[in-house]
């Protein structure tokens, strides 16, 4: 997936621009670059740490709302 599509998604998810950089360990105008097509070369690292970071919120997202279904709507 493209880099600037994995930051719109996790943006979507929630995640603010700084959350991304300091969970991947980039800075926050590197996120923002990334994310308006500035930066067209993005290390392969940069992605993978993008595409890991994507892969972690949804699974985060997807275990809470099975904790919401288990526990009737509220969070335990």
């Amino acid at each position: 997936m493209k880099a600037n599509l994995v930051v719109t998604e996790l943006l979507s998810l929630g995640l603010s621009q700084m959350d991304i950089a300091e969970r991947i360990g980039i800075s926050q105008s590197t996120v923002s670059a990334v994310k308006r097509g500035v930066r067209k070369r993005v290390p392969y690292e940069t992605v993978v740490a993008l595409e890991g970071l994507l892969d972690n919120v949804r699974a985060e997202r997807a275990v809470d709302a099975q904790k919401r279904a288990l526990s009737g709507g509220e969070l335990a």
